[in-house]
């Protein structure tokens, strides 16, 4: 019997073939100024198929991937909360689309990517950000709030290059559809268009070392262009922008409780962007209970600033995650909105609550 569980636990990771599904659930609840008080529901669901190619006996380093995701329920950002920087960072309407449609290469240090993905993926994110719930932590609203980004929720046509200089420097740039089409016309995002006049092109530099012995530092420095001229005669619009992160381990124990703290920021030209400059910072941390080692605890604080009006939009965010059976969690959020700047009104302070759960096979 034991040699029979043995041989089937390897078959499934041999397998050439990975399945996923995940869905995550949101009740938001604004409990204080913004536009008005209330509760909503969002939630979002998807399922993806990975295949292997080096696990199939065909060649190495090749991967196919296609993922379908399902978004719905209410839009708390435009009913309750009136924030330019997104509460949920699940929120994104009624659709059911492609999400991503994409093959990987990976020959020695170089690895190349085409198809239908997510450009944040690969760019602009933080790890140690990555459990706030506001869609800030993310990606820099600078990219994000001022142009069509290839992100979630409608993924977007590219061609990434990665190449691995060493163990600790690596160089990656890409090349997307510079300009997505809109649910209207696109509701499956299953209609793509190709023009060589329409493009984002972006560049990141990713620099691991060890500052400290035993407390590894990530640097993240980037930069991207995009470009859109509508016809060959006349309208001709482009915007570009840098954004850098910082993650630097503060403790590290292989048992025990472990910190990281993280800023981010974010940089374009007040005269082609709303949002010119954002500023992102605070800690993770990861089995600060002995008694719950896979738990996870984040606070941060996001600062989105508009040249144009000489206004900054800030928002404390402070989430805990208790994790069950590796697969299921529960995650409480407190959010603090100072200066909601997602509407031509002027709001008061924003106190949001939001009840995350997730589901992940």
């Amino acid at each position: 019997m034991i040699c029979l569980t043995a041989l089937r636990t390897l078959a499934v990771e041999e397998a050439p073939f990975t399945f996923e599904a995940s869905y995550t659930g949101d009740v938001v609840a604004n409990t204080l100024g913004g536009i008005k008080k209330g509760t909503s529901y969002l939630g979002k669901g998807n399922i993806g198929i990975l295949f292997e190619t080096e696990k199939a006996n065909f060649w190495k380093g090749g991967s196919f991937k296609i993922g379908i995701e399902n978004t719905h329920g209410d839009s708390p950002r435009a009913n309750l909360i009136g924030d330019y920087m997104v509460a949920s960072n699940i929120e994104a309407g009624n659709h059911t689309y492609l999400s991503e449609l994409w093959y990987t290469q990976k020959i020695e240090k170089i690895t190349l990517q085409a198809g239908l993905m997510n450009l944040n993926a690969t760019f602009a994110a933080t790890d140690n950000a990555s459990l706030l719930v506001n869609s800030a932590f993310g990606i820099s609203p600078t990219i994000s709030g001022n142009m069509h980004v290839p992100i979630f929720p409608m993924n977007g046509l590219g061609f990434v290059f990665s190449l691995d200089i060493n163990d600790q420097l690596c160089l990656s740039a890409g090349v997307y559809d510079g300009q997505l089409t809109d649910w209207d016309k696109n509701p499956y995002n299953i209609r793509w268009h190709v023009d060589e006049n329409e493009f984002l092109g972006i560049l990141e530099t990713h620099l691991s070392y060890k500052l400290f012995p035993r407390l590894s530092s990530d640097i993240k420095l980037g930069g991207y262009y995009r470009q859109n001229i509508a016809t060959e005669m006349e309208t001709f619009e482009k915007n570009y922008g840098i954004y850098l992160s910082y993650e630097q381990e503060i403790l590290h124990t292989e048992k025990g409780p472990n910190l990281d703290l993280f800023t981010q920021l974010g940089i374009a030209p007040a005269y082609l962007n709303h949002n010119n400059i954002y500023l992102g910072f605070g800690c993770h941390t990861i089995r600060f209970w002995s008694t719950r080692p896979n738990d996870e605890a984040s606070f941060g604080v996001a600062m989105a600033h508009f040249g144009n009006k000489q206004k900054t939009e800030t928002n404390l965010e402070v989430t805990y995650r208790f994790q069950f059976l590796h697969n299921i969690y529960l995650q409480p959020d407190l959010q603090y909105i100072i200066n909601p700047e997602g509407t031509e009104m002027k709001l008061e302070n924003t106190l949001v609550a939001i009840v995350r759960f997730g589901l992940e096979f």
